[in-house]
Parts: C-alpha cells; structure tokens; sequence
C-alpha cells in the first residue's frame, strides 16, 4: 500500500507544479476589452489630445489690458474678434518684451499684433491705440 502512496502524493505533486505554470485568467468586462481593442488600433487612444492648429501665425487688433504680471512677462488681454484667423473675442494671455511691459497698464486700450503658436502666444507689437 505504501508504494502506491508515494505514487500518488509524487502525481498530486506533479499536478500542482503544472498548475503553478499556468498565468491567471483575468475576466475583462466588455468595456475593457472595448478599450483594449482600441488601444492595439490607435496607439495614441488615452492620451492627451494635441491641438489641431498649433500654429495661427501673425494676428494684429484693438485689445484692452486687463492684468500684468511684470515677474512673468506676460500680460493679458481681451481683445476683439479677429476676422484674418477667426480668433473669436476673448481674454488671452502673452509674452510681452520687457521693454513694453513697462508702458501697460490694466484697463488701457492697446493695438498690438501678436503671433500665437503651439498654445503660447507672444506679442510683437503693442502701442496705445488710437483715439477714437
């Protein structure tokens, strides 16, 4: 009887070690298998989106100045609607020299013309608009 102990602890044993080899099985809901289907089609799929325009080139118009930060060199603006690129009315912060940050003030009536690329905007110009 002895022998045929040893032979089936050694085949419970041999049973065990296989079942050890195996990886896990990991149920996915159908929501993950949908994301997962995505991910293998569009490596960008789950990251950030990146913007269409990154560049709209140069852009000149009447703005007010509503806040300064002189440590930043940035100042922002609201400015009007601009036709050439369809920049639609709104306040906007730039990078402004530090040559003409120190002739703005909030709330002044500014021309500027300014360049916008990958989300960062810069003004070239800027002087006190003309009286109307």
């Amino acid at each position: 009887m002895r022998p045929f102990a040893g032979a089936a602890l050694m085949l419970l044993l041999a049973i065990l070690l296989i079942g050890c080899e195996r990886e896990p099985t990991v149920e996915l809901t159908p929501e993950e298998m949908s994301h997962l289907r995505l991910k293998r089609l569009d490596p960008e799929h789950g990251r950030p989106v990146r913007p269409l325009i990154s560049q709209f080139g140069t852009e000149e118009g009447l703005g007010e100045v509503v806040a300064i930060d002189p440590s930043r060199l940035t100042v922002s603006l609201r400015h009007t609607h601009q036709s050439r690129n369809d920049w639609p009315s709104m306040v906007m912060n730039f990078r402004v020299r530090q040559s003409d940050i120190a002739r703005l003030r909030p709330g002044a009536r500014v021309y500027f013309r300014a360049t916008v690329q990958d989300e960062a905007g810069e003004i070239l110009y800027v002087s006190p608009a003309p009286a109307s």
